[in-house]
């Protein structure tokens, strides 16, 4: 982290110049307000199947733990963001989620000292792919993120447990190039992969989201992106070595790869999306089992009308589940189909959307019908 603080200083003292020719009143601000009101619908499944641990052989076994009915109205996101311009050189932006307790998730400054170079200091989510971002129906199209950024409490009223995008992190990202194409670089304080003490372990990120300062990890980001009329693609990588806490055997060094690939195509009538997402955790001092995760999903979108959208996706995940015997795999498909109808140029939707999921060995009732209002100002 320090090191991290050095560079935004050094970095900021350049700006400084910048910023004293700013006169005073330039400039502007601008507010963004985002409001998800969510309901969901999950039926009764009195055979549902569950990982449940056995004591008498010392192992977990798929046992029938039964579902109850779901119904739920919440308040999912409550966004609020102010950014603005001192210059066209620097740029700043501030945003808080008050859905539970009020909480920062993005505090970053721009700076475009260099042609075609921009400069972004703080915490923020860094350029990766396409999963993970802010929920504007109007950009994501599905009421849920897909799986592999699916997380607690943002985007979902769950979370898959999947480590495959780094949310937001603090730190240092060089982006160079311009809308047809750019590279980013980074470095970030990382994801801190570790295991947590249980029968059996669990494997957890303390800088999943970031709202805590990590000095166990630090992370370094590669991406190059093209958009060219309407076709899009990129690929990244996350590489990152932490000295975290082993849950039997002390400390540990792990050493976690995300690696990524997206392609898609946006029409003013249509959109296409595909992404692939996969991390290799290694724990390198204790010989630990090493894990491994991935996600691939499929989206259309087609518009008949402008305010009007059918919307359709295939996503599959194995998740390496930890509650398994031998780390064995853990794999899901979900597939996400519905309709969204924006009001007041898109600055207002309503969504109606259905999801079947299929899991590759527990037999259960858990598909959703999702509905949702949006306000986004």
């Amino acid at each position: 982290m320090k090191k991290i603080l050095i560079v935004a200083l050094v970095f900021g003292l350049f700006a400084l110049p910048v910023m004293a020719q700013v006169e005073a009143g330039a400039g502007k601000i601008t507010v963004h307000i985002n409001i998800d009101f969510l309901g969901r619908y999950i039926a009764e499944d009195d055979d549902a199947e569950g990982l449940v641990w056995d004591p008498v052989i010392g192992e977990v076994v798929i046992a029938k733990v039964g579902s109850p009915q779901v119904e739920d109205f919440i308040i999912r996101d409550t966004i609020l963001s102010l950014g603005g311009e001192l210059s066209d050189k620097v740029a700043w932006e501030l945003t808080s989620m008050w859905t539970a307790e009020p909480e920062i998730l993005t505090a970053k400054i721009d700076l475009k000292l260099i042609p075609m170079t921009t400069l972004t200091v703080g915490r923020f989510i860094p350029d990766q792919g396409k999963a993970f971002q802010y929920h504007i129906l109007s950009r994501v199209h599905t009421i849920y993120l897909p799986m592999a950024a699916m997380t607690f409490p943002y985007g979902a009223p769950e979370n898959t447990f999947a480590f495959l995008v780094p949310f937001w992190q603090t730190g240092v990202q060089s982006s160079i190039g311009n809308k047809t194409a750019h590279v980013s670089l980074g470095y970030f304080n990382g994801l801190e992969p570790q295991l947590i003490p249980g029968n059996p372990p669990i494997l957890n990120m303390a800088g999943a989201n970031n709202f805590m300062e990590l000095d166990n990890s630090k992370a370094f980001l590669a991406k190059g992106a093209v958009n060219i009329s309407g076709f899009e693609a990129g690929i990244h990588w996350w590489d990152e070595y932490a000295n975290v806490e082993h849950y039997q055997f002390g400390t540990d060094d792990a050493h976690i790869n995300i690696y990524g690939a997206y392609v898609g195509y946006n029409h003013e009538k249509f959109h296409i999306l595909a992404e692939y997402l996969e991390n290799n955790i290694d724990f390198l001092d204790t010989g630990s089992d090493n894990l491994q995760q991935n996600d691939w999903y499929a989206q259309l979108g087609v518009s008949p009308v402008n305010a009007f959208e059918l919307v359709f996706r295939y996503e599959a995940m194995d998740g390496e589940d930890l509650r398994r015997d031998s780390f064995s795999n853990d794999e899901e498909t979900w597939i996400t189909l519905g309709a969204n109808y924006y009001i007041l140029n898109k600055n207002a939707a309503i969504a109606v959307q259905h999801i079947w999921k299929d899991h590759d060995e527990l037999e259960w009732n858990d598909n959703e019908l999702n509905f949702l209002v949006e306000v986004d100002l």
